[in-house]
């Protein structure tokens, strides 16, 4: 009867000392949603009605954004599609008009000012 009895301590103790961490750990985890959906609120306001209403996975969403961030192609074309809305942001392109020697305009996109009257231009072509 002492095995048993010292046997039930044990485990009682053993399995505190594991659950008592996963559930601070879930309570954590419950506070830090919390968080993120009151920071989130007001930003997903401004964006019209129904927008993310039609959104069945949010998570897989998120970490498919997440790993396209990383991505440099997608970096660039994200940062050419704001030039081309007028994002007035440090990094992005910027869109110009370059004047030919022979008369000819042509749209193109400032990537860099060197601040000395000189730029450097993305000549946006397709075959």
């Amino acid at each position: 009867m002492k095995n048993i009895v010292e046997f039930l301590k044990t485990s009682t103790v053993g399995g505190v000392l594991v659950l008592l961490p996963l559930l601070l750990l879930y309570m954590l985890l419950a506070e830090l949603l919390e968080l993120v959906v009151a920071l989130a609120t007001p930003i997903a306001d401004l964006f019209p009605q129904g927008t993310f209403d039609k959104i069945n996975a949010p998570v897989l969403l998120a970490l498919i954004r997440s790993m396209l961030g990383r991505l440099p192609l997608y970096n660039a074309v994200k940062s050419l599609s704001r030039g081309l809305v007028g994002a007035n942001e440090e990094g992005v392109f910027r869109p110009a008009v370059l004047n030919s020697p022979d008369g000819s305009r042509e749209i193109v996109y400032v990537i860099e000012d060197h601040g000395d009257g000189q730029v450097t231009i993305l000549i946006p072509w397709a075959p």
